[in-house]
């Protein structure tokens, strides 16, 4: 006891609220997901009434505790003077704890700061914590390149210290849809990441749900046509944050029902006369044979297809369905610019069935025409009940005038990524 001194009841109720003014305030900037300008302002007045605060209170001087809430209070606004603050933070405490190391991280990402921030959280005292793996796994895919085995290891080792922490899943789902645009093009790589989305929604605290993973999730799922699933996370994603603007993206979806669903009525406006030379050429297609001759693929009719479960609730690969089958349609019409995956065309078959012929990683420079004949085999039939859509994820599935499709002629798919709104991966203490 000697050479101690007591610090009286009044200081430490003091100095715990206002520890708890700064949890108040990183609550905020990590899980406020109202109108940018509302949040700004709240967090502009509890930096200013926690500042204040914190300059009354007798601290004994030098404390890390003042010197990492002042830091936390500037990070956000002014990240440069907030690194100053953090660090000597953690110079003063012997043994400081894996938030001060965290927030340093986060102050030197604010400022672009990438390899630092990897540094500073590979190299302290607590590598293991889920909010610096998920963090880690954000900053791997910073990089230029983006580096996503690393990415997915931090968000899996993240996942490992606790299987109920949705942030972890969230993590995951984030990495493995970046992966697959970025890097694999790989369906399956695709499917593990809704998988994982919807993994950490089941497991997310409703009080603070992060609605950009409810939006990326629908973003995902419009691109693979789940588009009744993609409206229900695209609403969720506007109860939360209306600036996101799930709200125009589920309308984009309503437009393009009533659109396509016109056209698939008329035929794309196709004369008559067309069709029936349409169908009659269509009778004599036939598939082509494997190596040795062989029939691979036997062609069918679309009534005779089974219907392809929607990618939210289904456990298995869409690729696995209608195998061993085939389909033969003719072009009427390209639907859309072309600019966005997958293409898509309007088709018609030899029973005069009008359908959406989905084409995902098509190069731009590559498009079919109103002139071509095309079998799809293993097709992949969804039934979007205004119409049927078949979708052709393998350029090798595709069966062009008789030829298969140009491998050149493909490319991996071209997605805009900011579309997907990973940056807001909040940490969960």
């Amino acid at each position: 006891m000697s050479g101690m001194t007591s610090t009286p009841p009044s200081s430490i109720s003091s100095l715990a609220s206002l520890k708890s003014k700064t949890a108040e305030f990183l609550d905020i900037h990590k899980h406020y997901y109202g109108p940018q300008a509302e949040k700004v302002a709240l967090l502009d007045k509890l930096a200013e009434e926690g500042m204040e605060a914190l300059e009354n209170h007798q601290f004994q001087k030098p404390s890390h505790e003042y010197n990492f809430m002042k830091g936390c209070y500037l990070m956000p606004i002014k990240s440069a003077e907030a690194e100053g603050y953090l660090e000597k933070a953690i110079k003063l405490h012997s043994k400081a704890p894996e938030e001060y190391w965290n927030r340093l991280a986060e102050c030197l990402w604010i400022q672009g700061k990438v390899d630092d921030a990897v540094n500073t959280l590979t190299t302290c005292p607590h590598p293991s914590n889920i909010p610096g793996f998920c963090m880690l796994s954000q900053l791997s895919r910073s990089l230029h390149p983006p580096d996503y085995i690393s990415s997915s290891k931090y968000a899996k080792s993240a996942i490992s210290l606790d299987l109920t922490n949705s942030e972890s899943w969230y993590c995951l789902g984030n990495c493995l849809v970046g992966e697959f645009f970025g890097k694999t093009f790989e369906l399956q790589t695709l499917l593990k990441g809704v998988a994982a989305y919807n993994r950490a929604l089941d497991l997310a605290d409703e009080v603070y749900v992060n609605p950009d993973l409810h939006y990326n999730l629908g973003k995902v799922l419009k691109y693979l046509e789940d588009f009744k699933g993609a409206k229900v996370q695209f609403d969720k994603a506007h109860g939360i944050d209306g600036s996101l603007g799930g709200d125009g993206e589920k309308r984009d979806i309503e437009e393009w029902f009533k659109k396509v669903g016109d056209m698939v009525g008329r035929k794309g406006r196709v004369k008559e006369k067309n069709i029936q030379k349409f169908v009659k050429q269509l009778r004599q297609v036939t598939v082509p044979q494997g190596n040795n001759g062989e029939r691979v693929h036997t062609l069918s009719t679309l009534s005779s297809l089974s219907i392809t479960p929607s990618t939210s609730t289904s456990k298995s690969s869409p690729t696995t369905t209608n195998h061993g089958l085939a389909v033969a349609l003719r072009i009427l019409l390209p639907l859309g610019d072309g600019k966005n995956a997958p293409a898509r065309y309007l088709g018609i078959t030899k029973e005069e069935e009008v359908v959406v012929v989905s084409v995902y990683h098509q190069a731009r420079e590559f498009g079919l025409s109103q002139k071509d004949e095309i079998v799809v085999l293993n097709p992949i039939l969804k039934d979007h009940v205004t119409y049927k859509g078949i979708q052709v994820f393998d350029p090798k599935g595709l069966v062009v005038n008789g030829r298969m499709a140009d491998i050149r002629k493909f490319a991996p798919a071209e997605a805009v990524m900011e579309t997907f709104s990973t940056g807001r991966e909040t940490e969960t203490e």
